[in-house]
């Protein structure tokens, strides 16, 4: 039944699932986030060490462990702010924090410097900010549920439109050698209905620690190309008759008596 409903139709149900989905992964991960929320801060003040960030007349210092430094290939977060200046142009992209400024390097073409003469004098402890992470619990945890649900979500399954169009594509090779008369648009059609499964699959693979877009793909072909085989027989019902034209014959005139 798929093949003979239109096209924008089965857009509109991906569009339809795929939101509906990232809601549901937000809630339950706004709901998990909320129950370990407090004994995640609680086991925080018993196990973090005891540290001060402080601001005062633009020089940016912390009693934190120094050199701080994450670096992966193309990325590197690093804090210093014993005085020494930092480089950013090792790093295809980085953010430097030193004793005077913050340097944010997005890519070869473009790096920006940001002092700190012109920010306020203050002062975080570690206490300060577990207190201000329970205070503010709500507002942080609608925050990342709004940013993951209602946009990250949403905008990687558009990303995902593209390799769609090109999978259905590819499933006119299958039509083709199961003898089906399957258009590229019910081709698209198919590939659109077909993302449900694969997609609830790897969700319960990555509930159990297992996440491979690998699996996701493969799953996904796979389930395509089933749907393009069941087609097989239906499509001779889907097609418009060809042969004989046997109209109607009209009916006989009325009797005038």
């Amino acid at each position: 039944e798929i093949v003979k409903k239109s096209t924008v139709r089965a857009f509109v149900y991906y569009l339809v699932f795929t939101t509906l989905y990232s809601i549901a992964v937000g809630v339950l991960g706004f709901w998990l986030l909320s129950r370990q929320w407090v004994p995640t801060i609680e086991v925080a003040r018993k196990h973090l060490p005891p540290f001060s960030i402080t601001m005062a007349q633009g020089m940016l210092s912390t009693t934190l462990p120094e050199p701080f430094t994450f670096s992966e290939p193309d990325f590197a977060f690093i804090v210093d702010t014993s005085g020494r200046e930092l480089d950013a142009s090792p790093y295809e992209s980085a953010i430097l924090i030193t004793k005077t400024k913050g340097i944010v390097k997005k890519s070869r073409f473009e790096t920006r410097e940001y002092h700190w003469a012109a920010a306020p004098d203050f002062q975080i402890t570690s206490d300060d900010l577990l207190s201000w992470l329970l205070l503010h619990k709500g507002t942080i945890l609608w925050t990342l549920f709004s940013t993951v649900a209602l946009a990250i979500l949403p905008l990687a399954w558009l990303f995902l439109i593209p390799p769609i169009l090109f999978l259905a594509l590819i499933l006119m090779i299958p039509a083709k050698v199961f003898g089906t008369r399957l258009k590229y648009g019910q081709t698209v059609s198919i590939a659109f209905y077909a993302v449900t499964l694969p997609t609830l699959v790897q969700t319960v693979l990555i509930a159990n620690g297992i996440a491979s877009w690998g699996y996701f793909w493969g799953i996904y072909l796979i389930w395509a190309i089933v749907a393009v085989a069941m087609c097989k027989g239906m499509e001779a019902d889907a097609q418009t008759p060809t042969g004989t034209f046997s109209p109607i014959p009209p009916p006989p005139p009325s009797l005038v008596s």
